[in-house]
C-alpha cells in the first residue's frame, strides 16, 4: 500500500553499485508511475524464495510488478506475479533499455496492460532467459497477452506454459517484433486468444523465431493464424511442433505472409511435426479485420500468401476450411516445397 509520486512504489533502486537481494518478500498494492512494485535503474536485482508481487500498479509507464531499466535481474524460487497492472507495457515485469534478465521457476497470473506484454515485456536491445515459467490468464489491450519481445531484443524460452492469455490485437500468447530473436523449446501455448492475428504466437517485422518441440493447441485468432502467424520479412523455423485444434479465418494452424518459413520433423522423430484438426472459419460480414472479406476463409491447416514455405516430413491431417485448402492453401507470388515424406490425410474444404 505504498505510493511513490514518480518511480518504484515499493522500492526504488538506482546506480551500478546498487544490489538488492530480496527473499521471501511480498509486494502488495504498491503504486507509482513507473515500476509499481520495484524500479531498478542501472542496478542488480535478485529475487527468490517464493516472493510475491500482487496487485501493484504502474499508472503511467511500464512494469506493474517490476521495471528493470539498463540493469540486471534474476528471478527464481517460486516467485509469483499476480494481478499487477501497467498503463503502458509489462503487467508483470518490464525488461527494457539494454537490460538482462533470468526468470526461472516463477508464475505470471492475471496481470494486465493497456499496451503490450501482459505478463512479460522485453524491449530496446534487452535479453531474457525464461525457464520453467507459467504465464496464464494475462491480458494486453494491444499486443502480446503473455509475452512481448521487441526492438532488437532476444528471448530464450524453455519449459514454458503459456495458457489462457488474451491480446485485443495480435499475439495472444507471444509477440516477436522489430528485428528481435526468440528461441522456444519444450513449451506449450494453449487456449490463448488474439483479436486480430496470431492466437498462439505472432512473428513480425524482420524478426527470427526458432521453435522446437512445442505444442500449440486450442488457440484462436479472429483473422489470421489461429496457432501461428509469421508476417512480412520475418524468418521462422518450426521443428517437431504439434499444432492442433486452433481456429482462425485464414490459416487455422499457421499463416505465413511474405515471409521465409520452414516446417519440419527431426530425423529422430518422423512425423513429429503435426498440423491436425485446425479450422479456417468464416466470420460475420460485420466483423472488423485488417484486410479482405471476413466471410472468406482459407487454409484449415496452413495458409501461405507470398514468400517461401518449405514443409518436410510433417503430418497434415483432419484440418477443415470453410473455403479453400483444407490442409494447405497457397496464394499470391509464393514459393512452396513439400517433400515426399509429408502426409496429407482426411482434410476437408468446401
Amino acid at each position: 500500500n505504498n505510493i511513490a509520486a514518480s518511480a518504484g512504489g515499493g522500492i526504488f533502486l538506482l546506480g551500478s553499485s546498487g544490489i538488492a537481494n530480496i527473499s521471501g518478500t511480498t509486494f502488495n498494492r504498491n503504486i507509482s508511475q513507473y515500476g509499481g512494485g520495484i524500479l531498478a535503474n542501472d542496478a542488480t536485482l535478485n529475487i527468490s524464495a517464493s516472493s510475491v508481487f500482487d496487485g501493484n500498479q504502474a499508472t503511467v509507464e511500464d512494469g506493474g510488478g517490476i521495471a528493470v531499466l539498463s540493469g540486471v535481474a534474476s528471478i527464481s524460487g517460486g516467485t509469483l506475479f499476480e494481478s499487477n497492472g501497467a498503463f503502458n507495457d509489462g503487467g508483470g515485469i518490464s525488461i527494457d533499455f539494454g537490460s538482462t534478465a533470468t526468470i526461472e521457476d516463477s508464475r505470471f497470473v492475471s496481470n494486465s496492460v493497456t499496451d503490450d506484454g501482459g505478463g512479460i515485456y522485453v524491449s530496446e536491445v534487452s535479453t531474457a532467459t525464461v525457464d520453467t515459467v507459467e504465464l496464464s490468464n494475462n491480458t494486453a489491450v494491444d499486443n502480446g497477452g503473455g509475452l512481448y519481445v521487441s526492438s532488437d531484443s532476444r528471448a530464450v524460452l524453455s519449459d514454458v506454459e503459456v495458457t489462457g492469455n488474451t491480446a485485443s490485437n495480435v499475439g495472444g500468447g507471444l509477440v516477436l517484433a522489430s528485428d528481435s530473436t526468440v528461441i522456444v523449446e519444450d513449451s506449450r501455448f494453449a487456449n490463448n486468444t488474439a483479436g486480430d492475428d496470431g492466437g498462439g504466437i505472432y512473428v513480425s517485422t524482420a524478426s527470427t523465431a526458432t521453435i522446437d518441440t512445442v505444442e500449440v493447441s486450442n488457440n484462436t485468432a479472429i483473422d489470421g493464424g489461429g496457432g501461428l502467424y509469421v508476417s512480412t520479412g520475418s524468418t521462422a523455423t518450426f521443428t517437431d511442433v504439434d499444432v492442433s485444434s486452433n481456429t482462425a479465418r485464414v490459416g487455422g494452424g499457421l499463416r505465413t505472409l511474405n515471409s521465409d518459413v520452414t516446417v519440419a520433423s527431426s530425423g529422430a522423430a518422423p512425423l513429429a511435426g503435426r498440423f491436425t484438426r485446425n479450422q479456417a472459419v468464416r466470420r460475420s460480414s460485420t466483423q472488423p479485420i485488417d484486410s479482405g472479406d471476413p466471410t472468406v476463409a482459407a487454409g484449415g491447416g496452413i495458409e501461405q500468401t507470398g514468400g517461401t514455405l518449405m514443409i518436410s516430413n510433417v503430418r497434415i491431417a483432419r484440418n477443415e476450411a470453410e473455403g479453400d485448402g483444407g490442409g494447405l492453401a497457397i496464394n499470391g507470388d509464393a514459393t512452396t516445397g513439400v517433400d515426399r515424406q509429408t502426409e496429407y490425410l482426411v482434410n476437408q474444404a468446401e
